[in-house]
């Protein structure tokens, strides 16, 4: 039997165990909280909605006590919510995950943790705040303007474009909302099998009456880019897997097709420049021969096909003059 002495009083190891209870070096709040058969369980970890519900009744305390204003207490970064602070099981959706304990609003102005939720809902505030000004401004300038957008849309364009954020066709054409009925997609393609384009042109010509089409490319594509890359290595290359791979195989091909007949001064500003016209002009006749464009023209309407290119450089409208006019039936 192993003794000790605390004191001046000699113990057994039971006895030991017993006064060295490690409930000693737990916090009177804490020790309140546990069963009294073991105090080390932790309190089980709240669920996200607890925490919002938790936090939420807190601050309208606070509040309530005028001692705590959301806009003026300061929040952590996102920088401050890495992996040294938040358990990496946090970031799993099953139900036995654990999610990092959402402190209480503090009124003496410290900092509270934001729930990766709430960062999202901060970092988008700026754009719902935009699109408010926005609608006011279009109120104020136009007052019956939404009011008749809800009655329905009469676009007489059909722009099929890239989905390149520098190219958005009704800001760069100086056009209102409901002037333009749009399609985009990487490197503006129109593949004759895409239901999804055969679907708005379909809409397009056949419900909303459109009178043009402008198949829309734009200088420093980057899927152009890639494609031009692409076509220097094409011979006895494994087929595509990805989706943008294969999305992007016709172009791919096209590329190519101009690169074997290139001289031999290479100038890859020249080539790309070369193949992003090529393309509008490849996507023009797709869009031509679709069955939807034949009936239009067989049924007399007025439809014309036409190929433009955006210069980021310097924000204007290169037209191609390819465009196809409805033939004389």
């Amino acid at each position: 039997m192993l003794s000790n002495v605390i004191g001046s009083q000699s113990v057994t190891r039971a006895s030991l165990r017993h006064k060295c209870n490690p409930s000693a070096f737990i916090p009177r709040s804490i020790q309140s909280r546990q069963p009294h058969n073991f105090p080390f369980i932790l309190p089980r970890p709240k669920s996200v909605s607890e925490q919002k519900q938790n936090r939420s009744s807190e601050e309208s305390r606070y509040k309530n006590q005028g001692l705590f204003s959301p806009a003026a207490t300061p929040r952590h970064p996102p920088a401050f919510r890495d992996s040294t602070l938040i358990p990496r099981s946090s970031t799993q959706s099953t139900s036995s995950s654990i999610t990092f304990p959402h402190t209480s609003p503090d009124p003496f102005g410290l900092p509270f943790y934001n729930p990766p939720e709430e960062m999202s809902e901060v970092a988008l505030a700026p754009l719902i705040a935009g699109n408010a000004k926005w609608a006011e401004e279009v109120r104020e300038k136009y007052p019956t303007f939404f009011v008749d957008a809800a009655k329905g849309q009469s676009p007489k364009v059909l722009w099929i474009g890239c989905a390149d954020s520098r190219v958005p066709e009704s800001t760069v054409l100086g056009c209102k909302p409901g002037e333009i009925f749009v399609h985009r997609n990487i490197a503006n393609q129109f593949h004759p099998e895409d239901d999804s384009a055969l679907a708005v042109l379909t809409y397009a010509v056949e419900n909303l009456g459109v009178e043009h089409i402008v198949i829309a490319g734009h200088t420093q594509c980057g899927g152009a880019a890639a494609c031009h890359a692409a076509a220097q290595n094409l011979n006895g290359a494994a087929p595509p897997t990805t989706p943008l791979a294969r999305w992007l195989k016709p172009l791919t091909q096209l590329a190519a097709s101009i690169a074997s007949e290139k001289t031999d001064t290479h100038d890859t500003s020249a080539e790309l420049s070369t193949l992003v016209e090529a393309n509008v002009r490849k996507q023009v006749d797709n869009v031509v021969d679709t069955d939807v464009v034949q009936r239009a023209w067989a049924s007399g309407k007025q439809v014309y096909v036409h190929g433009w290119v955006y210069m980021i450089e310097t924000g204007t409208i290169k037209d191609l003059k390819v465009t196809v006019n409805p033939p004389a039936y």
